[in-house]
């Protein structure tokens, strides 16, 4: 999703003071400097940098490890997990049951 670059908009204080003379050096070289800096930037902005792939392959490897560590070694299900399938068939029963009710 691309988003337009911002519209550049000088305070108003510089703006007024543009308009009376009243700028000193410093002013009118922040100023100018500022604009450089926005025109460099408004051909690249809203884009996302290059996926360096070594270091998104080691991020996501410290993810898994950080989060999956405890249970990566677990042994496999006993009979526990048929407890688990009798209660989501029960749970498909009522439904079924409920709906004959309509």
């Amino acid at each position: 999703r691309e988003t337009a670059a911002p519209q550049f908009t000088a305070p108003a204080r510089t703006l007024q003071m543009e308009a009376d003379g009243d700028t000193t050096p410093l002013d009118s070289l922040c100023l100018r400097s500022l604009k450089r800096t926005y025109t460099m930037y408004t051909s690249n902005y809203g884009q996302r940098p290059p996926v360096i792939e070594v270091g998104h392959a080691l991020r996501m490897g410290c993810k898994v490890r950080g989060e999956y560590a405890l249970v990566k070694d677990m042994p496999p299900p006993t009979a526990s997990g048929s407890a688990v399938a009798a209660a989501k068939a029960a749970v498909a029963g009522a439904r079924s049951a409920g709906s004959s009710k309509l």
